[in-house]
């Protein structure tokens, strides 16, 4: 699943968020906050890494989740 976060006010809470969801795996990929910095997040074994970016790197996050596991509408309801 791919989506694109948008009015990020604090990149530390996307992830925070995400860890959260019932079935995800792993996260990977660049969003930009409501500042205009752009972000590389990395989520696997529990773990956030997160660092700000000066390339222009396609905004999107790729998550991966079990298989009928993962909450697709939690994460939806995160970038809406």
């Amino acid at each position: 699943m791919v989506i694109h976060p948008v009015n990020i006010q604090h990149p530390e809470e996307l992830g925070k968020l995400l860890l959260n969801v019932t079935g995800m795996e792993r996260a990977k990929g660049y969003f930009e906050d409501v500042s205009g910095k752009k972000w590389l997040i990395q989520i696997s074994s529990g773990e956030i890494q997160l660092s700000e970016v000066q390339d222009n790197h396609s905004a999107g996050l790729v998550i991966i989740g079990l298989r009928g596991q993962l909450d697709t509408n939690a994460i939806l309801d995160l970038v809406s």
